[in-house]
């Protein structure tokens, strides 16, 4: 039986509008939590998550059904 595999990890950073301080610690916890949901519904995974007040990293297990665009596209 033939079958597909892929494995393909991305280190995406974001950064805020003008660099503006506007990831504080009160949301910081709920912006990571809402990226996470986007990218399950892509059928990705967020590996890991971490932000400062103006900019974030994420590490994503990107799923083999979208294209890396079309992916940061969505989050």
């Amino acid at each position: 039986m033939a079958q597909s595999l892929a494995c393909l990890l991305a280190h995406v950073v974001f950064s805020t509008k003008h660099r503006q301080p506007i990831i504080t610690d009160d949301v910081r916890d709920e912006l990571h939590a809402y990226i996470g949901g986007i990218l399950r519904n892509l059928k990705g995974t967020l590996l890991h998550a971490g932000s400062v007040e103006d900019h974030i990293h994420l590490l994503v297990a990107h799923p083999r059904t979208s294209s890396p665009a079309q992916l940061v596209e969505e989050v």
